[in-house]
């Protein structure tokens, strides 16, 4: 095949996704989406209640990644273009997670954050602690406290540790705030 016939097969075949991705998309509540007129689809999200970026940021926790073009001159602040030339066995992902986000149905992937306890003094003295139940040092103590700081956003839905004082102490600085009625 010569360029020029593979760039009109090419061409043929974007236009066929779009209009497929296009006529899919209008079955999907509080999202307006403009016919195609080149390799991308404006979606009008004003009406789902969230930012572009939270919009974006949703999509992304699916794996589905949108351009952003909120700096394109011209654009109301609620249309954003998505999708370009999405392959036919992704257009069934992209609307998956696009129905998943508008439901509010979706609270993204879990994600598992494995942390050591702070400093004890037995840790400065490299000592073996093993089970042996080591305070926290006022370092360790500074530490938990900037761990806590660090992880202070409410997508944490769990904490677990040991009971030994070092590693529930650390993790009781992270999930007192967050989980305050099981204290």
């Amino acid at each position: 095949m010569n360029a020029t016939a593979y760039q009109e097969k090419t061409r043929a075949s974007v236009k066929a996704e779009g209009e497929r991705l296009w006529l899919l998309l209008q079955g999907l509540p509080k999202v307006k989406a403009c016919k195609p007129t080149v390799n991308f689809i404006l979606l009008d999200i004003s009406g789902t209640g969230y930012s572009a970026a939270l919009f974006r940021e949703k999509l992304l926790q699916r794996q589905i990644m949108i351009r952003d073009c909120s700096n394109y001159p011209g654009l109301s602040t609620g249309l954003r273009p998505g999708c370009c030339k999405v392959p036919p066995m992704i257009i069934d992902a992209l609307l998956a997670a696009l129905q998943a986000v508008l439901k509010g149905e979706y609270k993204g992937m879990t994600k598992i954050i494995l942390v050591r306890h702070g400093e004890t003094k037995w840790n400065l003295l490299g000592r073996y602690q093993g089970q042996t139940d080591i305070a926290l040092s006022d370092k360790g103590l500074q530490q938990a406290q900037m761990l806590a700081e660090r992880f202070a956003f409410p997508e944490i839905s769990a904490a677990y540790s040991s009971d030994l004082q070092r590693a529930y102490k650390t993790a009781s600085f992270v999930a007192d705030p967050l989980f305050p009625a099981r204290n």
